[in-house]
């Protein structure tokens, strides 16, 4: 049960910080007044933004997965 909630956390922290990010990269790029990049990357730039905010979670999470039950299953019984 731990794991799942961990997982969670995992999944939601990196939701939170990616979305920032990429929110401030694309006001950076794109920006409502001009930008830095000229018109015809702005649809590209938004693309890879959400493809960026909607992956990294996943890849996140299933990383911390893979590690936790790898924590759990090295875990040795000890006698008490």
């Amino acid at each position: 049960m731990l794991i799942f909630l961990l997982t969670g956390v995992a999944f939601i922290f990196t939701l939170v910080l990616t979305a920032i990010a990429a929110s401030f990269v694309v006001f950076l790029l794109v920006g409502p007044h001009g930008g830095v990049l000229p018109a015809s990357f702005h649809k590209p730039a938004l693309f890879l933004a959400w493809a960026v905010v909607l992956t990294a979670p996943f890849i996140s999470a299933r990383w911390m997965w893979r590690c936790l039950t790898k924590m759990v299953a090295n875990k040795t019984p000890t006698m008490s």
